[in-house]
């Protein structure tokens, strides 16, 4: 038998007490194999295998840019050919409308003076009144519906050129040039341009000659016609003479 120490005892029983308690506590960090992978029983759980990427269906194709454009300058050309086509309407009727004003004019004056011959107008100081006969009061309805007649072909003369003044035509010529429709469209919005106008002679552009610069009154149908049978389809029903090359794939 060996002689220990008690002091040494019991300083070997406290290292022992404190090994057991360091590996009780680090058990679960071990069977889990984290932080340190030792290989002590740990788990058999397979490494981090990276995800497979989600497959997704291709956006849609975007309509391009240029189709967007094209349908813009094509609304606005139709809109064109409608105001030019109105303002055409309006200047034809214009000249009926004065022969008959001056047809009622005339029947007016008629009117008048019969009532003055048949003496229908009483006159008291500077009064005047009807005589109640039956052919004044026959007159005198006559006077009034010619009356009522002249001013009604008044107002339509001053509707139809009060409209030709405030036409949208020069506004929708000056939104084609914005949308790039056409060199010819800004060439006349160039020529709208109130300060450029000082700058331009005056056959440079403008209202003149039945024409508004280069951009004739007269509107187009354009129909695609097969070579054999004669058979043919519209294209459009009221289009300037500018956009004609965009009709021609239509008929392709």
């Amino acid at each position: 038998m060996s002689f220990v120490p008690e002091g040494a005892s019991k300083r070997r029983l406290v290292g022992l007490a404190s090994v057991v308690a360091f590996v009780l506590a680090a058990g679960p960090v071990l069977a889990q194999g984290w932080p340190w992978d030792w290989g002590w029983g740990g788990s058999n759980r397979e490494p981090p295998r990276p995800r497979e990427p989600v497959y997704r269906e291709a956006p849609p194709p975007q309509q391009p840019y240029q189709s967007s454009s094209r349908s813009i300058c094509l609304q606005l050309e139709q809109r064109l050919a409608q105001e030019i086509n109105r303002g055409s309407q309006s200047r034809d009727l214009l000249p009926k409308i004065e022969q008959d004003i001056r047809a009622a004019e005339r029947q007016y004056r008629m009117s008048e003076a019969q009532l003055e011959r048949n003496d229908c107008y009483e006159y008291f100081l500077f009064a005047k009144s009807l005589r109640r006969t039956r052919a004044c009061v026959d007159l005198n309805r006559r006077v009034e519906e010619a009356r009522r007649r002249l001013e009604e072909l008044e107002a339509q003369r001053q509707q139809i050129i009060s409209s030709g003044s405030r036409s949208y035509r020069d506004d929708i010529i000056r939104e084609l040039a914005r949308n790039n429709c056409g060199a010819t469209y800004q060439q006349q919005a160039r020529q709208l341009n109130p300060f450029g106008s000082i700058w331009q002679d005056e056959d440079s552009g403008g209202f003149y000659g039945g024409q508004f610069g280069t951009l004739p009154y007269a509107t187009y149908r354009t129909v695609c016609v097969k070579i054999f049978g004669g058979n043919y389809f519209s294209a459009s029903l009221f289009t300037p003479p500018h956009p004609f090359n965009r009709d021609a794939p239509v008929c392709v």
